[in-house]
């Protein structure tokens, strides 16, 4: 443990710079002179100015901008990812949703909200939500019938889309839905991107970059890219080593 923080004391002055650099790929802040913040994704890298293109969800192109008037967002990056759980600021309401995936503009993605609609939307519009106790919107499960994922949930039931979509949704009532997970019936995974995983057949630890479905894709200690169901997943506590680890894999633009 002594060695790992070492480590990572000598490295850090290296981690912040390299976390820092606008490499093509990052999602990056905007302050512009009327004091507006715009969130937008690096599309092209100047060869010699030290300018960089970023896309912005609300422009219709791209913009060229000096790199000392613009800062990584390393938070925005871990929430655009696929199987994040995010608040949505839609045209009149908030509301949940879960990033199902990249969308075609470099900054904005494709959302499941709680009201059932599928929809493109800017990062900018997106906020993290935290972890609540019980199954929650965008969760995964598996039962006896295969894998799903949490489509609504209140204080009275829980509504569940299987992934096999020949399958018809399923409503529980929160009663139901804890029985059946004292009883084993049914396993949640509320697992999402950037959180410190473990295999659980070998052990090996990582962290977990995105979720489509129940496939899971994580940067495993000495195995990159692994990916997997995340049925053969669980939390790991976090250390010195995976808090190094992740800083790392931060460095890797995850946007094609």
């Amino acid at each position: 443990a002594t060695a790992a923080t070492a480590a990572t004391s000598e490295l850090q002055p290296l981690l912040e710079t390299l976390r820092e650099t606008l490499w093509l790929g990052r999602l990056v802040q905007w302050h512009p002179d009327d004091g507006a913040s715009l969130l937008g994704r690096v599309v092209c890298v100047g060869a010699e100015n030290h300018h960089v293109a970023v896309a912005f969800a609300e422009v219709e192109e791209a913009v060229w901008l000096p790199e000392e008037a613009l800062q990584a967002d390393h938070e925005a990056e871990l929430m655009s990812r696929a199987g994040s759980k995010v608040y949505w600021q839609g045209d009149q309401t908030v509301e949940k949703a879960v990033v199902l995936s990249d969308a075609d503009h470099p900054a904005m993605v494709l959302l499941r909200t709680e009201s059932g609609y599928t929809t493109n939307a800017a990062i900018q519009d997106l906020a993290p939500r935290s972890e609540r106790p019980g199954p929650d919107m965008g969760d995964v499960l598996r039962d006896q019938n295969g894998w799903g994922m949490v489509v609504q949930s209140d204080h009275l039931c829980i509504c569940i889309q299987p992934f096999d979509r020949s399958q018809a949704s399923v409503q529980m009532s929160l009663k139901e839905m804890e029985e059946a997970l004292t009883t084993g019936e049914v396993e949640v995974s509320a697992l999402q991107p950037g959180a410190c995983v473990k295999h659980i057949a070998s052990q090996q630890v990582g962290i977990l970059q995105a979720r489509h479905e129940d496939a899971a894709s994580v940067d495993f200690l000495g195995k990159v890219a692994w990916q997997g169901s995340i049925g053969c997943l669980a939390a790991a506590p976090e250390d010195s080593t995976l808090r190094l680890w992740a800083q790392i894999c931060q460095l890797l633009p995850r946007h094609r």
